[in-house]
């Protein structure tokens, strides 16, 4: 987009904002250039992984990307020398460009009144992490702290207040299945025909704030016993994890305080998002989004691309130096040994299958956190269409004929199938993948510790070859 080009105010995208920003800021001297594109490139950053680059700004775009940047680890100083910086290329750009009124004047106003207070969150991921084993664990505790563990799981998985999930009848697992089919199997664990509520508190001879007293009680010394934080009540304890969870999976701060009605005291920060009136749909999606993050998780192939002039040894590197604050992923990155003589030395150059794409092998509900240390230098792939961060996972059945095309195999590819027998010298077998996919070939023997097959075949040209495969591309 160039500057002396009109935009329409009402369908500016984020993607063509980001382009007048990079115009504005490649106008000053080189030293505040590259300062402010640093600034660019995080807003950018913000905007893929929210998967909104082609959406239509709103009012609440600052106000998700501070919370993006809260997210990424940036300190309070930092996040707002790139709000201000943001903000005087939106001011510029609005100048040469029928822009709206600016989004960020706002959220500077409210971030410099609410101070550095803001710029924290009672629960951090580390807490997070071990709050999610001890949940999965849950089956080995037993008395009051299985019942607490499971109240707090259903809380978690509904976001439900703790007195609500108290006051819950038998009669009602059949509604609580409409919202998670396992906090109806929490809940069913505990129904007896004999009491009129699921969980055993005594809550026909408690006051509610007998109860409340009650329910704070079980909590605080689940939480206790692992050494984990808790709140002064119930319900502010079950918010503080569950605002953690939503904002480490990624979920829009608006759609946070949405969902709660309020802004949690555990994350002051989302005070600056405006509540927005999700539709039944979208209020049932963040709460699925946020109940994966506590549920056990099959990891997945998904596929990054790398952003220009990222090499993958850069990505690889910066995956290396993660804290224990983000679980490293799988990476598989195919590459085709090329052997090429220089003088009297023989020398290998790896080239990549695909030079710009790594795919890596981790949970759903840790790409985004993934992404948030590595976003610049990579961009994860999501589902077109859907509006919304909704990372694409690569289908095993595909992903599995994708590597025996290439003739390369990540560790989780099975050997071979249960049964299959190695080729006896001399026999015929054919060969199903990689560069020499269907050409019949000779079985010699197998080389280092039986992981390869050596095999021979005849070209068409009369030349013989010989060759090592891997045995998953090998067929009798």
């Amino acid at each position: 987009m160039t500057t002396n080009q009109s935009t329409d105010n009402n369908n500016i995208t984020l993607r063509q904002l980001i382009s007048l920003f990079r115009v504005e800021a490649l106008t000053k001297p080189e030293v505040t250039s590259r300062s402010y594109l640093k600034a660019v490139a995080s807003f950018e950053q913000f905007g893929d992984a929210h998967g909104i680059g082609d959406a239509t700004v709103c009012n609440n775009v600052a106000a998700e990307w501070l919370v993006y940047m809260f997210v990424c680890g940036l300190s309070f100083k930092t996040s707002g020398y790139y709000l201000d910086v943001v903000a005087g290329l939106y001011n510029s750009a609005a100048k040469k460009h029928a822009l709206p009124e600016s989004p960020f004047k706002r959220i500077k106003t409210q971030r410099k009144t609410a101070g550095e207070s803001c710029w924290h969150a009672d629960i951090d991921y580390l807490s997070l992490s071990a709050l999610k084993q001890l949940l999965e664990q849950s089956t080995l505790l037993r008395g009051e702290l299985r019942l607490a563990a499971d109240i707090l799981r259903l809380c978690l998985l509904t976001a439900m207040s703790p007195a609500n999930a108290a006051m819950l009848r038998t009669d009602s697992i059949d509604n609580l299945a409409d919202i998670s089919n396992e906090a109806a199997d929490i809940a069913g664990e505990h129904v007896d025909g004999r009491r009129k509520y699921i969980f055993p508190l005594r809550q026909s001879e408690l006051t509610p704030r007998q109860l409340e007293k009650r329910l704070h009680g079980l909590l605080a010394r689940l939480l206790m016993s692992r050494g984990l934080p808790y709140a002064q009540t119930s319900e502010a304890t079950t918010e503080a994890y569950w605002t953690a969870a939503a904002l480490n999976a990624g979920i829009a701060g608006t759609s946070i305080r949405s969902v709660l009605g309020h802004t949690p005291s555990s994350a002051l920060l989302l005070d600056m998002c405006q509540e927005e009136n999700l539709d039944k749909d979208a209020f049932r999606q963040t709460i699925e989004s946020v109940a994966r993050t506590f549920l056990p998780e099959r990891p997945q192939w998904f596929a990054m691309r790398l952003r220009r002039g990222v090499k993958f040894e850069t990505v690889e590197a910066r995956l290396q130096t993660l804290d224990a604050e983000v679980a490293a992923p799988e990476i598989f990155y195919p590459c085709n040994e090329i052997a090429k003589r220089v003088g009297r030395r023989m020398i290998t150059d790896r080239q990549p299958v695909i030079p710009d794409i790594v795919f890596f092998r981790c949970r759903r509900s840790n790409v985004f956190n993934l992404f948030c240390h590595i976003g610049d230098l990579a961009w994860c792939y999501t589902v077109p269409g859907t509006g919304i961060r909704n990372y694409a996972a690569i289908p095993a059945v595909d992903f599995d004929i994708f590597q025996r095309t290439i003739g390369m195999f990540t560790n989780d590819c099975e050997v071979a199938p249960i049964g299959t027998l190695t080729p006896r010298p001399d026999e015929r077998v054919v060969l199903v993948g990689g560069l020499f996919q269907g050409c019949d070939a000779r079985f010699r023997n197998t080389e280092n510790d039986n992981t390869l097959y050596r095999l021979e075949i005849l070209g068409d040209n009369g030349f013989e070859w010989r060759i090592n495969v891997d045995p998953r591309l090998v067929r009798l």
